[in-house]
């Protein structure tokens, strides 16, 4: 009797063991049976395919110095675009210019030019003119610091700089020079 009572008491327990077991492994094979490669959705295929293929890095490259400038403009300015010309190696590399104009969806406008001469006097002098021309219809002013209220304002700003940066090389890792920025408002 008292086997006949151990059998009953662990054969249930012994049994319903192996048919845990096995619905375990019923749902894992079922589980293995629907499992499909990740899809990407449209955007990330665009942007993979952006990155993969270099798309924007051959247009920002551009063709003999002619390239496509995008971005660089003030936040809240919407998305800028325009032509650039940069060349680094007239002259053999004496000499580099860049120009670029920009304009954005929210007609905020940008013009900038540089004219480079990093090889001046057998290399230890070079000199840096610049100028930029701005016009932001509307830039977000929160006030001058972070105690400043919640407020915010909107003011225009438009302007023109114009910067030139003399330098003297005192040693093979130390140059000294002076910059001398003009602002037109």
């Amino acid at each position: 009797m008292k086997i006949a009572l151990l059998l009953i008491l662990f054969l249930p327990v012994h049994a319903v063991g192996q048919t845990r077991a096995q619905e375990l492994e019923r749902q894992r094979v079922e589980y293995q049976k629907q499992l499909a490669p990740e899809k990407a959705t449209r955007v990330e295929d665009l942007l993979r395919r952006l990155k993969d293929e270099k798309i924007l890095e051959r247009i920002n490259y551009g063709y003999n110095g002619l390239s496509a400038k995008v971005g660089g403009m003030v936040t809240g300015g919407g998305f800028a675009l325009g032509p650039q010309y940069f060349r680094d190696d007239l002259k053999g590399g004496a000499l580099t210019v860049r120009a670029a104009a920009q304009i954005s969806f929210r007609n905020y406008q940008k013009a900038e030019a540089q004219l480079l001469l990093p090889k001046l006097a057998g290399g230890r002098m070079y000199l840096d003119l610049r100028a930029t021309h701005r016009n932001y219809p509307g830039i977000n002013y929160y006030g001058p610091g972070p105690d400043s209220a919640r407020l915010r304002t909107n003011y225009r700003l438009e302007d023109t700089c114009e910067a030139g940066r003399r330098s003297r090389v005192a040693g093979r890792e130390c140059r000294a020079g002076a910059r001398q920025p003009l602002c037109l408002g």
